[in-house]
């Protein structure tokens, strides 16, 4: 399994933090593919990468990434600072950014073939679930008091995508059921 990391970027000058991100630590690193505003500010001030959490599942990443997101708030939205662009949570795990290039049947059916039967070692099922439990927040559904230890089991419940409960706690005024975070939740 390829674990992520979730990171932010602050700037050299003032020591303020401008992005959330998750991905590689290469990817943290990286200046490749940021959005005109990071790049004036990288330009201006420079910047310094802080790893916020270290072997994420995807999941877990999206979920962290999206709540930090929400937390520090968005530049563009006049809620923060941050220039990330989007409420995170959406990104594509993985991606080689061969955008319109399309993989032949052959092709999928050798992957689908080389993935068939792995099995994973009972350690290695440990440390998955070790950090899949490590990230989880606590939410509550405001309309029924219901208590969701992650945005997973809240999904569940409600009949929704996973993402749709982090859009909703990132936008509570476009949310069609409420929800609020009642606290981060800690290492088990």
């Amino acid at each position: 399994m390829n674990y992520k990391v979730a990171y932010r970027h602050r700037r050299n000058d003032t020591n303020e933090i401008f992005y959330i991100g998750i991905g590689s630590v290469k990817r943290a690193n990286d200046s490749v593919r940021r959005s005109k505003w990071w790049k004036k500010i990288v330009a201006k001030a420079g910047y310094k990468v802080e790893i916020i959490a270290e072997n994420l599942v995807w999941d877990d990443a999206c979920e962290l990434e999206s709540l930090l997101i929400y937390e520090y708030g968005r530049k563009d939205k006049n809620k923060g600072n941050l220039v990330n662009l989007t409420d995170g949570g959406e990104g594509t795990p993985g991606c080689k950014w061969n955008l319109g290039r399309k993989a032949t049947d052959e092709h999928k059916n050798k992957i689908s073939v080389a993935n068939k039967g792995k099995k994973l070692s009972s350690e290695h099922k440990r440390k998955i679930s070790q950090t899949h439990n490590s990230c989880r927040y606590i939410i509550r559904n405001c309309e029924n008091n219901e208590i969701y230890y992650s945005t997973r089991d809240a999904a569940i419940k409600v009949g929704v995508a996973q993402t749709t409960i982090r859009r909703w706690l990132a936008n509570p005024n476009k949310a069609k059921v409420k929800f609020e975070i009642v606290q981060k939740g800690k290492n088990r």
